[in-house]
């Protein structure tokens, strides 16, 4: 396995996944380039967590705009989806938490 660089692994196949920290999303995507992800199809599944204050993080972006609308704004070409941004690692692996679960 080699280590690539955003722009380098941007460029390859059909769409694009952004699961970087919500704080740099923006940043690494911008180091992505615009021609490696404009016209892709985006996954996003990064959150504006802000961990300034401890836990629980709050958001640092909320209510009238989204760091996937920021992302869809900065690269209007790309075809942006937001997921997998509810639900915590720990239910992704064991479903059974939840209630009635089984």
């Amino acid at each position: 396995m080699k280590l690539e660089t955003f722009g380098d692994a941007a460029a390859h196949g059909e769409m694009v996944v952004n699961a970087t920290a919500g704080a740099v999303s923006l940043e690494a995507l911008e180091q992505a380039g615009e021609e490696n992800v404009n016209g892709k199809i985006l996954i996003d599944i990064s959150n504006p967590l802000d961990f300034s204050k401890g836990m629980p993080p709050t958001l640092w972006v909320s209510n009238t705009d989204s760091l996937g609308e920021q992302i869809q704004r900065r690269f209007a070409e790309a075809r942006v989806v937001k997921t997998l941004h509810t639900m915590n690692a720990y239910l992704m692996v064991d479903p059974t938490q939840l209630a009635g679960g089984s």
